[in-house]
């Protein structure tokens, strides 16, 4: 759940490599050059701890709702701006931004430190939010919620980067829970806030409510935050901040730029699929994607030889069964997560006619067991290591929850069924199964030395997967508008209606139950794109199955060793290893 991608400090992480246990190949890696820009002994203890850990649990609580917060708006936001169909990017914006600047923040703070590069991030939120709230067409809303992502992305991936600094090692359990209930609780409260705001006063007070806590985070972590000295001076840290994989990433944030630009454009009235913009986005997704490729392979034969930069997506971790299948898990889990979030209570408003805080509050369902089932495999995970069974099940209830409220559009659509509520539960706990088992699994099965790293590569996945989750249900919407009510309404009632729903009101009640039944359609195919993606997530499961688990509470022990300086991270790595085997003879010598 973290969305940071860090520095390998053997001082801030916990959890050492095991990958042998598993009989999956572990690559012969050149040692990185470690990050040494801060001193190791950051723990803050008294008063400044207990300051200073809620400013940051808070910040990334308020990076993480504002993802969800404007989902039960985006149908009054249209209104106001006539321009409900564009009104997704003030989702898409966001969470684009999110994801690339989330790899850039832990550099930036490897150069002017933690604690400034936190309070300048929360800045961000505060300046990009009021903007938000002031601005006067959907444009310039867009054009802000994209720089809000900026400072959101750094609270975020800061933030998973400081805990473990900050916090005394005996804190570990406690920072991994509250880490958990603040990421729950901000997926719970966004989309209720979002409806109770949009429909008691106004959407803008959406935004305003970053303006005080990002305040009040800003002057007191500036006073309570303890920090080192910079273990290097500035040139040192410089050069360290400049071996990173810059055009790594620039590849990446373009292949994934043209590549959701492209669909939405393509599925979008303003260009057709065969047009030269949309074609050059795709085409341009596709050779940005190889090139990417052809880099990282590069990149990682050449690392720790010829060259000090590390490569984006190192190959010690992607050859990992375990890592990568998690990886894909974790993307999938993201395409229903937001699939759900954002056409669930559009739904509720558009077929029904919901205000938008009804709308919240019948997402609730689906909310909060979301809540449970991320608790609950965390829970489970952490006593024994279950996590194939875990993901199996949780990916099993998201395909049967999305096969569920698939069919549940079939029928009247002015009524809404009880059952539905009922298949929001199975959807929820599936997709809460699936986030927080897939950080158990990438965590467990990945080197100590690439924690962080493999820790930011899952939350991008998890956001590059919402981020085509949105984008496709644009599509299908925009399709089933075209080919629903061109027979009942001309080419510009159409066109008025995408602009604004409040249109509806002047259309005939025969249209009106056109217009309505066009949304239960697109919601039924919306959903069965949501079992595909479940259905793969089962398959993916699959491959998370090994015969001995690595013990979690072993892992802990010699990651405490390692961070005490009592070992080494090679000597950490063997000693997981080889417990993993003492354990594998222990039970076949038991069986026999």
């Amino acid at each position: 759940m973290s969305m940071s991608i860090e520095n390998a400090d053997v001082t801030m992480e916990k959890l050492p490599d095991t990958t042998g246990a598993h009989g999956d190949a572990q690559a012969s890696e050149p040692k990185p050059k470690e990050s040494s820009t801060l001193n190791p002994a950051m723990k803050l203890s008294g008063w400044r701890l207990v300051v200073t850990l809620p400013c940051i649990f808070t910040g990334m609580f308020l990076a993480s709702m504002d993802s969800s917060i404007v989902s039960t708006a985006l149908v009054t936001i249209g209104n106001e701006f006539d321009n409900f169909i564009q009104t997704i990017w003030v989702v898409l914006g966001y969470l684009i931004s999110y994801m690339t600047f989330a790899m850039l923040w832990p550099r930036i703070s490897d150069l002017v430190g933690r604690k400034w590069s936190f309070i300048a991030a929360t800045v961000c939120l505060l300046v990009f939010s009021l903007g938000c709230g002031l601005s006067r067409n959907l444009s310039q809303l867009i054009a802000f919620r994209v720089l809000q992502g900026l400072g959101g992305s750094g609270l975020y991936s800061l933030g998973n980067m400081v805990l473990p600094e900050v916090t005394p090692n005996s804190w570990y359990s406690f920072m991994i829970a509250m880490q958990g209930i603040m990421f729950t609780l901000a997926g719970v409260l966004g989309p209720l806030l979002g409806g109770i705001v949009s429909t008691e006063t106004t959407w803008r007070w959406i935004f305003y409510l970053n303006l005080p806590p990002c305040a009040v985070i800003a002057v007191v972590m500036a006073f309570s935050w303890s920090e080192n000295k910079p273990a290097k001076c500035f040139k040192e840290r410089l050069s360290d901040a400049l071996d990173y994989d810059f055009v790594g990433i620039t590849l990446f944030t373009a292949a994934s730029c043209c590549l959701v630009l492209g669909i939405q454009l393509g599925g979008s009235s303003y260009a057709p699929w065969i047009s030269p913009d949309v074609l050059g986005l795709l085409v341009g997704s596709v050779v940005c994607g190889a090139l990417l490729i052809i880099w990282n392979q590069r990149l990682n034969a050449a690392s720790g030889k010829s060259t000090s930069v590390q490569p984006l997506f190192p190959s010690s971790l992607l050859r990992i069964r375990l890592v990568s299948a998690a990886f894909i898990l974790c993307f999938l889990g993201g395409f229903n997560m937001f699939v759900a979030i954002v056409n669930i209570p559009q739904r509720f408003q558009t077929v029904h006619h919901d205000t938008a805080l009804i709308a919240g509050v019948r997402l609730t369902p689906f909310l909060v067991s979301s809540a449970l089932g991320s608790v609950a495999s965390g829970m489970v995970c952490a006593r024994r290591n279950w996590t194939f069974g875990i993901l199996l099940t949780s990916s099993s209830l998201l395909f049967v929850g999305s096969c569920l409220l698939m069919s549940s559009s079939e029928g009247n659509s002015s009524a809404i069924s009880p059952a539905i509520y009922v298949y929001q539960v199975l959807y929820g706990l599936g997709t809460g199964g699936i986030l927080s088992g897939t950080a158990y699994v990438s965590g467990l099965n990945s080197s100590y030395r690439d924690y962080g790293l493999q820790s930011g590569i899952l939350s991008q996945a998890r956001i590059f997967g919402g981020c085509l989750g949105l984008v496709l249900s644009t599509v299908v919407l925009n399709e089933t508008f075209r080919t629903g009510l061109g027979s009942v309404m001309s080419v510009d009632q159409v066109d008025r209606l995408r602009q604004s729903l409040d249109y509806s009101r002047f259309l005939s009640p025969e249209q009106q139950a056109a217009v309505s039944a066009a949304f239960v359609t697109a919601f039924a195919w919306q959903f069965r794109m949501a079992a595909c993606a479940a259905g793969l997530g089962m398959l993916a499961a699959c491959t998370c199955w090994t015969r001995h688990p690595v013990s979690l509470q072993k892992r802990l022990e010699i990651g405490e060793m390692i961070a005490k300086g009592q070992m080494s991270v090679e000597e950490g790595d063997a000693a997981v290893r080889n417990d993993s085997r003492q354990r594998a003879k222990a039970i076949k010598g038991a069986s026999v």
